[in-house]
C-alpha cells in the first residue's frame, strides 16, 4: 500500500501544477489559490465520506481510487471545455457564478477521488500514522518538484498524461490480479481520452486577432505559451503619437498565453521617436539601456533580461533568460537607462517589479544621470496611471511624467531636471500632441489631454485603491476597495467594480459553502465519532496560511508562478513528510514541534532566495516540524474518530488556500504569515 500512497500523492501533485498552466492558457494567470482550494476540498469531503460510509476503509479502496483518478483527469478537463466562463462578463451576467461554481465542481472530483484513496490509507494506519502521512507528503513534493522539468518538453496536456499514467501505476501496485487488470484498463482507457486542454478564452487577445492570422511558431513551455504571429494589417505601437511622420510597417505580434505583449518589427522602427517611450532618451545619447522583459519598443534595447527564454527566441534578440528581480539583485553593472512596461494582469497576481522596493532597487543600478522609466496604459478613471505616479514618488521626488489619450510614461531620476531639460521636455510635447504630467508645474499653454482624465492626487472617495504598492502587498493590478463593497449592488456604480477580483471573493464564498455542505453538515447530521474541533481546524488553517504566504512570497522572488508553486509545494511537502517521519520516532512532540514553527518561519520568510531549488530547500527547512502535529493529533484519537478529524482539517484547509490572496492583498503577506503563526501559537497553548 505504501506504494500506491506515493505514486497516488505524486500524480496529484503533477495534476496541480499542470491544470495551473492550462488554467492561465485558457483563461487566467493566477489560479493556483483556485487549483489548492479545490484540490484540499478533495479531501475534506474524503473524511467526510469515510466517516459516513465505514465500508470503504479497506486497501483496495486505494488502489480502485488510483484507476478512477486516472480516468478522472481527462474528463474534467473533456467537461471543463464545455463550460462557457467568462471572466470579465461576471459584473452583468448572474449565469456566470453558476459557471464558476460549475468549473469548481468539475475539477473537485478527481480531487476526490484520489483523496479518498489517501484518506482511506491514513486513516487504516490511524495508531501509528506518520508513515503513511510522510509517503502522501513526499510524494506530493516530488511531484510538485518535477512537474517543471516535464513542463519544459511536453504542453500541460501532455504532462496530465504524465499524472493519469502515475496514477494508474498505484492502481496497480500490490497483488491481485483483478487489480492490476483495472489499473491497465484504466490508465489506456485514460490515455485515449487525454491529450486535449481548453480552448483559449475568446476575450484573450490571440482569438481575437483577424481570422487572416497565421501563426508562424509556438514554444511552450513552464513559464508560458509563446506565440509569433503574422496578424495582416498589424500597427502595434503603444503611446504613439497621433502626430507622428512615421508609423509601423512589417509587424509580428508577439503573444503569451494569448495576451499580446510585443511585435517584432520587420522594418525599421522609426515611429519610436514619437511615442511617449521616448521621454527618458531625452536626458542621454546613446544610453546603455536594460530592458526588464520583452515589452513595446524593445528594439531600443542594449540589454533584455526576460524570464521567459522561449519569449527571447521568438522575438529573435538576445537576452539574459532570468527573473529581471533577481537579476536587478545580482547584478553589479550600471545602466543608463532601465525600462519596463507594465503588462496587464490580474488583480490578485504579484507584481515583483511595480512596488516600491523594486523600483529604489532599479533605480540604485542606474548612472546618476540615468534612471528607470515605466510605461502603462491610462483608463478613464485612471488607475494604473495614478498608482504608478504613488509608487515613483514614494521612491524619488524627482518624476517626470508624459502622457498621451492612452499611454502614460513614468521616468524616476536621482536628480531634479535642468532648466534646459525642462525645455526639451516640453518641446517633446508641443511636438508630439502630448501633455506633461510631473512635476505638477510643468504645463503647456494649451493641454491636450489633461482635462479628460487628470492625473492628480485622489481624493478620500476615490473608486479605487491606488496606494502604492510594496514588497508586503505586491498587488500592483488590485484596485478594489472593500469600502465600496456596497457598489455591487448599485446599477450606477458598478462601472466602478474591479469584478475580476470580485470574483476571487465569490470563489472563497463558493468553497467554503460547498466544504460546509459536503463536510461539516453530513457529519453534524450523522451519528458519526467526534474529533476537537478547534485543534484540527487550526492545524489545517495555520499549515495552509503558511504555505500559501510563503507561495505569494515566492511568486515575488522566483517570478515564475509555476516555479514558485513547484518550489514552496514541493520544499513544504518534503519537509513535512520527513518531519513526520522523525516526529514519529520522537514520540510526536506536537508542542515542541508547534514552538519550532514559531522560530523557525520567520527567518525562513525573510531568507527566503530567489532560486527556485534554494527556495524548496529554505521552505523543506521551516515545514519540517510542521509534519508532526496533525499525525500526532491523530495519533491520540480513537479509530473511528480519524475521519471526522480529516474532515475539519480539509474543511480549514480549503478556507486558509481560498482567503490568502484576499488576506494578503488587503492586508500584506506578512500579516497572512503572521495569522498562521498565531495558530500555531495557539495550538502550543492549547496542547503538550
Amino acid at each position: 500500500m505504501g506504494v500506491a500512497i506515493f505514486l497516488l500523492s505524486a500524480a496529484v501533485l503533477l495534476h496541480e501544477v499542470s491544470l495551473l498552466r492550462v488554467l492561465a492558457m485558457a483563461w487566467w494567470h493566477h489560479a493556483a489559490s483556485l487549483v489548492v482550494a479545490v484540490a484540499l476540498l478533495g479531501f475534506g469531503v474524503a473524511g467526510t465520506l469515510l466517516a459516513l460510509v465505514p465500508a470503504l476503509k479497506r486497501e483496495a479502496t486505494v488502489r480502485w481510487c488510483g484507476g478512477l483518478y486516472a480516468l478522472a483527469i481527462p474528463l474534467s478537463v473533456r467537461a471543463a471545455a464545455a463550460v462557457d466562463f467568462n471572466v470579465l462578463e461576471v459584473g452583468w451576467d448572474p449565469s456566470q457564478w453558476l459557471r464558476l461554481l460549475a468549473l469548481q465542481a468539475i475539477f473537485f472530483v478527481p480531487f476526490l477521488i484520489a483523496a479518498l484513496g489517501i484518506s482511506t490509507a491514513i486513516a487504516l494506519a490511524s495508531r501509528k500514522p506518520g508513515r503513511v502521512y510522510a509517503l502522501n507528503l513526499i510524494g506530493s513534493g516530488l511531484g510538485a518538484l518535477i512537474a517543471p522539468l516535464f513542463l519544459a518538453w511536453a504542453p500541460p496536456a501532455g504532462v496530465l498524461h504524465v499524472a493519469v499514467f502515475t496514477a494508474a501505476a498505484a492502481a496497480i501496485a500490490g497483488p491481485g490480479k483483478m487489480l492490476r487488470v483495472w489499473g491497465l484498463a484504466a490508465g489506456l482507457t485514460a490515455f485515449l481520452l487525454g491529450g486535449h486542454g481548453l480552448p483559449m478564452a475568446d476575450q484573450k487577445d490571440l482569438p481575437s486577432a483577424p481570422p487572416a492570422r497565421e501563426i508562424l511558431e509556438t514554444y511552450l513551455g513552464p513559464t508560458g505559451r509563446v506565440d509569433r504571429v503574422s496578424v495582416p494589417g498589424l500597427h502595434y505601437a503603444p503611446g504613439l503619437s497621433m502626430l507622428a511622420p512615421h508609423h509601423p510597417n512589417k509587424q509580428e505580434a508577439l503573444y503569451v498565453d494569448g495576451h499580446l505583449v510585443s511585435a517584432v518589427d520587420r522594418d525599421r522602427p522609426d515611429y519610436l521617436e514619437h511615442t511617449v517611450g521616448a521621454l527618458p532618451f531625452l536626458f542621454t545619447e546613446a544610453p546603455r539601456t536594460l530592458y526588464l522583459g520583452v515589452g513595446p519598443e524593445m528594439a531600443r534595447a542594449t540589454d533584455i533580461v526576460e524570464l521567459n527564454a522561449d519569449l527571447l527566441d521568438a522575438a529573435e534578440v538576445t537576452g539574459v533568460a532570468q527573473d529581471p528581480r533577481t537579476f536587478l539583485e545580482t547584478t553589479q553593472t550600471r545602466f543608463d537607462l532601465i525600462v519596463h512596461h507594465l503588462p496587464g494582469l490580474h488583480a490578485a497576481a504579484e507584481t515583483p517589479l511595480l512596488t516600491v522596493e523594486a523600483l529604489a532597487l532599479a533605480l540604485s543600478r542606474t548612472t546618476a544621470d540615468g534612471g528607470v522609466a515605466l510605461n502603462a496604459s491610462l483608463t478613464t478613471p485612471p488607475r494604473a496611471g495614478l498608482k504608478l505616479l504613488a509608487t515613483a514618488e514614494r521612491v524619488t521626488p524627482h518624476v517626470i511624467a508624459v502622457r498621451n489619450a492612452h499611454r502614460l510614461c513614468v521616468f524616476l531620476r536621482h536628480r531634479a531636471a535642468t532648466a534646459w531639460e525642462r525645455e526639451d521636455v516640453l518641446v517633446f510635447c508641443r511636438e508630439n500632441g502630448f501633455d506633461p504630467v510631473r512635476p505638477v508645474g510643468w504645463r503647456l499653454e494649451e493641454p491636450h489631454h489633461v482635462t479628460d482624465t487628470p492625473l492628480l492626487e485622489p481624493g478620500p472617495d476615490y473608486p479605487y485603491d491606488v496606494r502604492p504598492a510594496t514588497d508586503a502587498r505586491p498587488y500592483f493590478f488590485k484596485f478594489f476597495r472593500w469600502s465600496r463593497l456596497g457598489d455591487l449592488f448599485d446599477a450606477e456604480q458598478t462601472s466602478f467594480v474591479q469584478w475580476p477580483y470580485v470574483a476571487l471573493l465569490v470563489a472563497l464564498l463558493q468553497v467554503v459553502l460547498l466544504s460546509l455542505v459536503l463536510m461539516g453538515l453530513p457529519l453534524a447530521l450523522s451519528r458519526a465519532a467526534r474529533a476537537p474541533v478547534l485543534l484540527f481546524c487550526a492545524l489545517g488553517l495555520g499549515f495552509m496560511l503558511l504555505e500559501m504566504s510563503f507561495l505569494q512570497r515566492a511568486m515575488v522572488r522566483i517570478g515564475s508562478p509555476v516555479h514558485a508553486v513547484s518550489a514552496v509545494l514541493g520544499g513544504f511537502l518534503i519537509g513535512s513528510g520527513m518531519g513526520s517521519l522523525v516526529g514519529e520516532r520522537l514520540g510526536r512532540p506536537l508542542r515542541a514541534a508547534a514552538l519550532a514553527v514559531i522560530v523557525l518561519a520567520p527567518a525562513g520568510y525573510l531568507l527566503l532566495p530567489g532560486a527556485p531549488w534554494g527556495a524548496a530547500l529554505v521552505c523543506a527547512v521551516v515545514a519540517f516540524p510542521m509534519g508532526i502535529p496533525f499525525p500526532a493529533a491523530l495519533s491520540r484519537l480513537e479509530d473511528k474518530s480519524v475521519p471526522w478529524a480529516l474532515a475539519w482539517n480539509g474543511c480549514a484547509s480549503v478556507a486558509a488556500a481560498a482567503a490568502a490572496p484576499l488576506l494578503s492583498s488587503t492586508f500584506g503577506i506578512p500579516a497572512t504569515a503572521g495569522a498562521a503563526l498565531a495558530l500555531y501559537a495557539l495550538i502550543a497553548a492549547r496542547t503538550r
